[in-house]
């Protein structure tokens, strides 16, 4: 196991130094750019698209209480018009 590590950390070391002089080519820091603008703008999308998500559970959720609600005021009223009228 202590072999294995003391390889991985100069390999580790390496890639660091190696993309850090990449780096500063000019097509790198483009694409490091564009891989930055889609991350946020998928990132945004999903974000949207959750929240859209969201309130359509919610809303569905709401209907379905109203259902509900209706349900019991209609049952309350079939059952007060079925009783006999009270004479005074």
């Amino acid at each position: 196991m202590r072999q294995n590590l003391s390889h991985t950390i100069p390999a580790i070391a390496a890639v660091l130094c190696l993309s850090i002089a990449v780096a500063e080519f000019y097509q790198v820091r483009e694409l490091f750019a564009a891989l930055a603008i889609f991350a946020v703008l998928f990132g945004t999308l999903g974000t949207a698209l959750l929240i859209l998500f969201l309130i359509q559970k919610a809303a569905l959720k709401g209907v379905a209480c109203l259902e509900m609600g209706m349900v019991r005021v209609r049952a309350r009223h079939t059952a007060a018009s079925v009783r006999a009228p009270r004479r005074i």
